[in-house]
């Protein structure tokens, strides 16, 4: 079978001996746009002879289109968040349905906007790879903020396999004067490691129902001051989320962990 599109280009898309008769196109192989298919059909034994030596040749006309990305912010579309701590938008939940799991962090922009005209620190147009963003400021508790998620692929993309509709989608963020009540759970290993090779994890969890991003101090029990566990943490996980790097810690010393908000 031969694919054949509108710039007179001929692609191979099968070359599989088939045992039934229906030829199955894999999904995400055709990209968007009006195309020409060919299809030559030969028979053959099973000692592999042709059963015909005529040429049998169909054509068909085929129209691809690709499917709209679809935003998605994480949590709830009003949420009350505190004025004190810096505030963490998620786009994770966001995805190209045109690709399959393994390529969706690939050639997608994420685009923020804000609606309140006096925070420019917050509200400025921001455009990033990263489905993680946090706002660079705290938000003004006399504000009503409305952010607005705007996906949309690269010009390479489009070039390459079409321009998908954008997704959008908003969230209601309500400023107030939260206190911020965290405790720190033991998720697995954090008791008795018997070996400093061993990786335990740490969740932090906060009674009230505000989104912000925390950051974790630690320090060995002979020391007075914490310090930050950036050099121990597995970074690229959420930041109520603790894991550490294997081998950070020294053998038979007693740590202490502590995590406040930013």
């Amino acid at each position: 079978s031969h694919l054949k599109n509108n710039t007179n280009k001929v692609t191979d898309i099968d070359y599989e001996i088939l045992t039934n008769k229906e030829l199955v196109i894999p999904r995400y192989t055709l990209a968007d746009g009006p195309k020409t298919l060919l299809f030559q059909l030969k028979v053959k034994d099973k000692g592999n002879s042709l059963v015909d030596n005529k040429t049998n040749m169909n054509m068909c006309y085929v129209n691809i289109t690709i499917d709209g990305l679809h935003a998605e912010i994480v949590g709830s579309p009003v949420r009350n968040v505190s004025s004190s701590y810096l505030i963490t938008l998620d786009a994770s939940l966001s995805y190209n349905p045109n690709e399959p799991s393994h390529k969706q962090d690939q050639d997608i922009h994420y685009i923020w906007r804000c609606d309140v005209e006096t925070d420019d620190v917050n509200c400025k147009e921001h455009t990033s790879t990263s489905r993680i963003r946090q706002l660079p400021g705290l938000l003004d508790k006399a504000k009503k903020y409305v952010f607005k998620l705007i996906t949309r692929v690269s010009d390479e993309y489009a070039k390459r396999v079409g321009k998908p509709k954008d997704g959008t989608a908003e969230i209601i963020l309500l400023p107030k004067a939260i206190f911020l009540d965290i405790s720190i759970k033991c998720v697995k290993n954090c008791r008795h490691l018997s070996r400093p090779s061993e990786i335990f994890y740490l969740m932090a969890q906060t009674k009230s129902n505000i989104n912000c991003s925390l950051e974790w101090y630690y320090k060995e029990n002979s020391e007075a001051k914490f310090i930050s566990a950036k050099k121990i943490r597995e970074l690229d996980t959420p930041s109520h989320i603790f894991i550490s790097i294997k081998s950070s810690l020294d053998y038979n010393k007693v740590y202490t962990f502590k995590v406040k908000g930013l």
